[in-house]
């Protein structure tokens, strides 16, 4: 086991974490619970809301709220449940959009402005709490025949389509809170196990678009891709892609918490020392050694 997800582990399991998501979540959480069942001295226990409310110490508070393809209900979720139950006493909080809240013919604006004003709502009523970001992940760029054929004649690709339009969130995500932490999962999605991204014309191209801007073209050709080593069917993390992100993400946590232990919030505009994964750290590229899959099936 890479030492650096056994300082992680070691700092979370003392930790409360709220997180909010649905199909790709899982295979995150699928992935960290095969980390933490490697390391010695303990589990961080992976617990629902009923369980987290009576129970001390770390937990890993799993929550699938909402409606996928009804985005606002899930940040919906994630405010109502966090103020209803004030005894789940949250160190840090996050939810995580699923590809499919996103179409060619999303709002963005809108949508952001929701979620937005949501979390920032949030922060004055839980000023103690350490609310922070992921941003959307991306599905595959399609390359079947019907795919190839419509971007030959410019015409819209659905995914291509709906990847600017996640390319889109996520860069006013990241201009909107760059103070905040941010676990930006579609970077690693992109860039794939060789910190790559995923182009039907050049495969080993560098991903131009992480930070940046949403892509200019009218059909989303250049928006970017979840990386095909990373999926099984086009969308969902298969045991590579899950364990890199995993890796990444128990890392951002822990840097989190270890900054928010250091910092203690004490009023809505305290801010800890901004934390952002595009990048895995060293240990992320390694490919797990279980050959059991993730969740494939969307909830």
């Amino acid at each position: 086991m890479p030492d650096q997800v056994v300082v992680d582990l070691f700092e979370l399991r003392s930790a409360r974490v709220f997180f909010l998501h649905h199909s790709v979540g899982q295979n995150i959480l699928d992935a960290v619970e095969r980390l933490d069942g490697a390391v010695a001295g303990g589990r961080w226990p992976v617990v629902d809301v009923d369980e987290a409310m009576k129970r001390d110490g770390g937990a890993l508070i799993d929550v699938v709220g909402g409606t996928n393809a009804a985005p606002t209900t899930k940040v919906d979720a994630f405010v109502s449940t966090l103020l209803g139950h004030p005894g789940l006493r949250a160190d840090v909080a996050l939810m995580k959009f699923c590809y499919v809240d996103f179409a060619p013919d999303t709002d963005v604006d809108a949508l952001f402005a929701y979620y937005r004003d949501s979390v920032r709502a949030l922060r004055a009523l839980r000023p103690g709490m350490r609310l922070v970001h992921s941003t959307v992940p991306l599905k595959a760029r399609p390359v079947d025949v019907r795919a190839r054929v419509r971007r030959a004649l410019r015409l819209q690709v659905f995914e291509d389509a709906a990847n600017q339009r996640r390319a889109a969130f996520n860069a006013r995500l990241r201009e909107a809170f760059a103070a905040d932490p941010i676990f930006d999962l579609a970077a690693l999605e992109a860039r794939g196990p060789d910190a790559h991204c995923a182009r039907e014309r050049s495969e080993l191209a560098q991903c131009p678009v992480l930070t940046d801007a949403a892509p200019t073209t009218n059909d989303g050709d250049d928006a970017p891709a979840l990386h095909p080593r990373f999926t099984d069917d086009g969308g969902h993390l298969n045991p590579t892609g899950a364990r890199v992100v995993a890796v990444a993400w128990l890392h951002f946590l822990a840097d989190v918490v270890r900054a928010t232990r250091a910092v203690p919030a004490t009023s809505p505009s305290t801010s800890t020392p901004s934390t952002r994964v595009t990048s895995p750290p060293p240990i992320a590229t390694m490919t797990s050694s279980s050959s059991s899959s993730s969740s494939s099936e969307l909830r």
